[in-house]
């Protein structure tokens, strides 16, 4: 059993005329919108979601080298602290769980996922791994950066 970790993250600008709580809460909302997450990545095929005795789940349906995955995570939306927590209770996965951030230093302001994984089959971790990690790499920038773009646009488009 391998476990990878992944981390992505993406720097976003406020412009010097944001009020800055409402970028970070903006961008925050972006991250809880998982079933928006398949406009962006290429190899998610869907998404849905369940609420059950007040927790929310996620399905994930993803297609990567012919081979289709899917996996439930719960999803926990912390406003305080700005992050999407996940973890993973069913699914092809051996483990999965993570988060999607926003984050805030003072001095730079960015979104990320950071992610912890394992396949959970060797055979299948020496072959699919490799790729999976690169299939995650490339959704996940585009997500980040597709985010970034709707964030600017809005920004923009307030200023008018």
């Amino acid at each position: 059993m391998k476990l990878e970790n992944y981390n992505a993250t993406v720097e976003i600008v406020p412009p010097k005329t944001a009020e800055i709580t409402d970028f970070l809460d903006r961008a925050f909302d972006y991250l809880k919108d998982f079933k928006s997450f398949q406009n962006y990545m290429e190899n998610v095929t869907g998404i849905t979601e369940e609420e059950k005795d007040s927790e929310i789940y996620h399905t994930w349906e993803v297609f990567v080298e012919g081979v289709d995955l899917q996996w439930k995570q719960k999803t926990v939306a912390d406003a305080d602290s700005r992050a999407v927590r996940f973890r993973l209770v069913d699914g092809d996965l051996e483990m999965l769980e993570g988060a999607w951030i926003v984050g805030n230093d003072e001095s730079r302001y960015t979104i990320q996922l950071q992610a912890d994984f394992c396949l959970g089959m060797p055979v299948i971790e020496e072959v699919l791994g490799p790729v999976l990690r690169e299939k995650l790499e490339i959704n996940s920038y585009t997500m980040l950066n597709s985010i970034k773009e709707k964030l600017e646009e809005v920004t923009h488009d307030e200023k008018e």
